[in-house]
């Protein structure tokens, strides 16, 4: 009973990989038609300032945040700003110090 159960659960890790690596792959092919997330929030205005390799890393960095949200959905986006403040809080608190 154990083989089986240990069968079933690497077929469902192996199930969930291809799963979450298809739908980032078409998270990216969306994101790169044009739906972004973040894209959406800015004035192209303000990218008459930018130097080109700016604008190329901001264009990159929403493609691939557009596309880990579609594809892995909203909880991997907040555990990785949850990370994220909470290093900022604990370098505050360091500085303070």
């Amino acid at each position: 009973m154990a083989d089986l159960e240990r069968a079933l659960a690497d077929h469902q890790g192996e199930t969930r990989r291809w799963a979450f690596t298809g739908s980032v792959f078409l998270g990216v092919v969306v994101a790169g038609r044009g739906i972004r997330a973040f894209g959406q929030f800015v004035d192209p205005r303000e990218f008459a300032d930018l130097r080109e390799g700016q604008r190329l890393a901001f264009h990159a960095m929403d493609v691939i945040l557009t596309a880990g949200v579609l594809g892995g959905g909203s909880d991997a986006l907040h555990q990785f700003v949850t990370t994220f403040t909470d290093f900022m809080t604990k370098t505050r608190g360091n500085l303070n110090q």
